[in-house]
């Protein structure tokens, strides 16, 4: 109790808004769409999940399922999607990886969220795969996984990294394997297409589909995360040339050029 006094005191405006949303939710309701941001890590859902949460009829949490347990799986789902929110509450939601929950590969996860009636999928996804395996490369030899603040631009020298042709095809296969299964996976529920380029190019008219999708009006994304690895892949792989040689005439070449 007193440490969440000396909490509350420390941060006075989220306590009393947090203490508002639990009084809102309290004399709330569960008539809501239930959705979730699918993805693979580096792919921008950080970037979505601050513009959904900018709009104020769209509840959005986190990683809810990444270190659940199997046993309080189900659980976790109906407190995620059957909990009262406040009125003003037309759509809830998370983001779930592909492979969540990390300690479990039982399958029950999908299995609770299939129970789900009309549970909407937003699939993001990154076209350029090859951007994806090597920032993930980078975010994990840095610890860097999600910028928020504007800061002295990183050297690209300081984030090159040396991946070989085979961690690289590995790493495209795996995640074409995994987009692949979820659209299976999801294929008989309202599921929504996003590309990180166009959120990136295209903002608002990209936001605007997925607010349609979600039921709620349109409204001008407001995002805090910034791009961590903007600078072309030349400057980023240390070994760029040689894999620019072995995937001659392939779909990677032209994603080492883009």
């Amino acid at each position: 109790m007193v440490a969440t006094f000396r909490k509350a005191v420390r941060h006075p405006i989220r306590a009393a808004s947090e203490a508002g949303f639990l009084i809102a939710s309290a004399a709330g309701q569960r008539d809501y769409v239930p959705f979730i941001v699918l993805a693979h890590a580096r792919t921008g859902s950080n970037m979505l999940l601050s513009m959904l949460r900018s709009h104020p009829r769209l509840y959005v949490q986190g990683e809810v399922f990444a270190q659940v347990e199997p046993d309080v799986i189900h659980a976790t789902v109906v407190r995620t999607f059957r909990r009262r929110l406040p009125r003003r509450v037309a759509a809830a939601g998370c983001k779930v990886f592909y492979y969540h929950p990390l300690r479990d590969r039982s399958g029950v996860l999908w299995r609770e969220l299939d129970a789900l009636p009309d549970l909407h999928v937003v699939h993001l996804r990154r076209r350029n795969i090859l951007r994806t395996v090597v920032s993930r490369e980078i975010a994990a030899q840095r610890d860097e996984w999600l910028q928020t603040r504007p800061q002295e631009a990183v050297p690209a020298e300081l984030k090159q990294v040396s991946m070989s042709a085979e961690q690289i095809r590995a790493g495209v296969e795996r995640i074409q394997r995994l987009e692949s299964e979820a659209v299976d996976r999801f294929s008989t529920r309202p599921l929504l297409e996003v590309s990180y380029e166009e959120l990136v190019s295209s903002p608002t008219d990209e936001f605007g589909r997925i607010t349609a999708f979600l039921g709620v009006s349109a409204a001008d994304p407001k995002g805090t995360t910034l791009r961590q690895n903007p600078e072309p892949l030349s400057l980023l792989l240390v070994n760029y040339d040689e894999l620019k040689d072995v995937f001659g005439g392939t779909p990677i070449e032209a994603w080492l050029d883009s």
